[in-house]
């Protein structure tokens, strides 16, 4: 009988013990949930991410509060991820230049395969290289013409420093022959005020903000980053029809702090899913210039994996320097 009391005892504890957690995943989330983008307001992720945000919220009752750490060319908002609770109240936008960084930078505050637990991939963007309309070059040629003729004068807006857009320039003054100067902002949305205010020439900008600058005349573009043409450009050369094999895109995707009951990433992955393929969020999305991506955590988290050997191997060949 003493034997029985005690396995009751003993059950009674443990039923205790773990039901908060159980119950705390089930429910969650009860409180708001922060957002956090590496990015000034305005940039392609910030668009889309705030989108997204405001869709969880209605599906899940709760806000999503999109929050603005710009800098470190978005290091900052997942570094702040990666020191997290892991409870589910905090996501950060992922995006390519966070796979370069890990490339380059020898003091990175984390790591990411290890601290960041991978939601979902959305979309993946071209990148158009948009210039000032009063820079001279009507075509990309004519762009490289212009900087192979005056090496060091043209000035290139990215980003951040180590940012897919200035991997990509790098790239094509290698293979080129050329130089031109990358000058670093804190996200795509001040980059390309620079363009329009001509503090620099031009800039590798994402249609996802961009496309009603392009439409206005306020920008020339000169040539998309993919290997295929876009079709909401479809006049607009690639890259790869001047300098063959080069190419680049932007892709965005969302994490979490490792450790994060898998529950919770994975409700979170079934609503973004279900969320970007609602004909209302592909029709936004389209007409962006963006491309929806789907995949599962682990998809997402192999992918980030191929990504990081992808330009870890290219960055062994081609002799680019990162300040």
């Amino acid at each position: 009988m003493k034997s029985l009391r005690t396995l009751a005892l003993a059950a009674g504890l443990l039923a205790l013990t773990t039901a908060p957690t159980a119950w705390s995943q089930q429910s969650w989330p009860t409180r708001p949930v922060k957002v956090l983008v590496g990015f000034a307001p305005g940039g392609g992720g910030d668009i889309l991410t705030r989108a997204f945000s405001a869709e969880l919220e209605k599906s899940l009752g709760q806000p999503f509060v999109v929050e603005n750490r710009p800098g470190a060319n978005g290091t900052i908002a997942i570094d702040a991820t990666a020191k997290s609770a892991p409870d589910g109240y905090t996501m950060v936008l992922v995006i390519s230049a966070n796979i370069i960084d890990v490339l380059v930078r020898k003091d990175m505050p984390f790591d990411l395969m290890r601290d960041i637990a991978p939601i979902s991939l959305i979309v993946t963007n071209p990148l158009v290289l948009a210039v000032n309309p009063n820079f001279p070059a009507k075509s990309f040629k004519e762009f490289l013409e212009i900087a192979k003729s005056k090496p060091g004068t043209i000035n290139i807006g990215t980003p951040g420093n180590g940012s897919t857009n200035e991997l990509l320039q790098e790239l094509i003054n290698y293979r080129a022959g050329v130089k031109t100067n990358q000058v670093a902002y804190k996200g795509g949305a001040p980059s390309q005020t620079a363009v329009l205010t001509n503090e620099v020439d031009g800039a590798w900008v994402s249609p996802t903000q961009s496309m009603p600058l392009l439409n206005a005349g306020k920008m020339r573009p000169l040539a998309i980053s993919t290997a295929q043409r876009l079709p909401l450009l479809p006049n607009l050369p690639s890259v790869s029809e001047t300098l063959p094999g080069v190419a680049a895109d932007v892709w965005f995707g969302y994490g979490m702090r490792s450790g994060t009951p898998p529950a919770i990433v994975n409700r979170l992955n079934a609503e973004i899913t279900r969320i970007n393929k609602t004909p209302e969020m592909t029709d936004r999305i389209n007409k962006l210039g963006a491309i929806q991506l789907f995949t599962t955590p682990a998809e997402f988290g192999a992918f980030i994996k191929a990504e990081i050997d992808k330009w870890g191997e290219l960055l062994k060949k081609v002799p680019i320097k990162f300040e």
